[in-house]
């Protein structure tokens, strides 16, 4: 595991870690929402259902945030979202707990992954400049092989392989009185 993480860039570390809070903030949140609506007497299907949408929905977001050349227009929405949720969520977290501790307890693990969030998508790695070279070289290559006629196919069928023992040669059939035996063994015995 720690192998693992060695091997990933600074960016890519900060994604596993928003992830991790993102996991532990929506097992926390998913308790804390489904205990509140049963005590609000919310029945038992909606209880379980209701907090799945806010969690999925937040997991939504972070995956949409974090689409490599996202439209500004996307981005923004998909953050808005996942503010909203947060909020949700935080509200349902913070009514839920029993103390002012709990309560503030509660909150904190989705206001650590909301952060979480905001910090990983300001510090976003940059896209890599593209080569003009390889550019100009793939648009020459895709334009001739468009250009090239389609070869025929050249490939000829396969000549059946010869038997290499008596075992794999076609069985002969003895009849016993005009009749082929069902086994090889003959009959009677």
């Amino acid at each position: 595991m720690f192998q693992y993480l060695r091997s990933l860039t600074a960016f890519q570390r900060t994604r596993f870690s928003t992830t991790l809070i993102m996991v532990v903030a929506a097992a926390v949140s998913y308790g804390h929402q489904r205990s509140l609506l049963q005590s609000w007497g919310v029945d038992d299907a909606a209880s379980y259902a209701v907090p799945l949408t806010v969690d999925l929905l937040a997991i939504t977001c972070n995956i949409a945030l974090h689409i490599p050349d996202l439209a500004r227009r996307g981005f923004w929405t998909a953050l808005v979202v996942l503010v909203l949720a947060v909020a949700v969520s935080g509200t349902a977290n913070f009514i839920a707990g029993g103390t002012l501790g709990a309560k503030f307890a509660n909150l904190w693990t989705v206001v650590a992954y909301l952060l979480s969030e905001f910090v990983t998508s300001a510090v976003k790695a940059k896209t890599r400049e593209k080569d003009p070279v390889r550019v100009e070289a793939g648009r020459k290559s895709a334009v001739t092989r468009k250009a090239a006629p389609k070869k025929a196919p050249t490939r000829k069928p396969r000549a059946r392989k010869a038997a290499a023992t008596a075992v794999e040669t076609p069985t002969k059939f003895v009849t016993v009185n005009g009749k082929v035996p069902v086994s090889l063994v003959p009959a009677g015995k």
